[in-house]
């Protein structure tokens, strides 16, 4: 029998819909915040009422969740 692999998406996913922390951490370039865009959107659809925070290390990478995902 074949195990299931479970990605990070997946398992941040699992995260939010049993409302426990998590850090999405990866060096540059791996795709964090592409994968922040993902999770902030699943989050916005799944659970609306959700309030979410992220804290980053620099104000460009605050820009560019910003630019790609809004600042609501």
């Amino acid at each position: 029998m074949a195990a299931k692999t479970v990605n990070a998406l997946d398992s941040c996913k699992q995260c939010i819909d049993l409302r426990k922390s998590f850090i999405l951490q990866g060096g540059a370039g791996s795709g964090k915040t592409e994968s922040l865009k993902e999770l902030l959107l699943y989050i916005k659809q799944t659970h609306p009422d959700a309030r979410v925070i992220c804290i980053t290390h620099t104000n460009a990478a605050v820009d560019e969740i910003i630019s790609r995902v809004g600042d609501r």
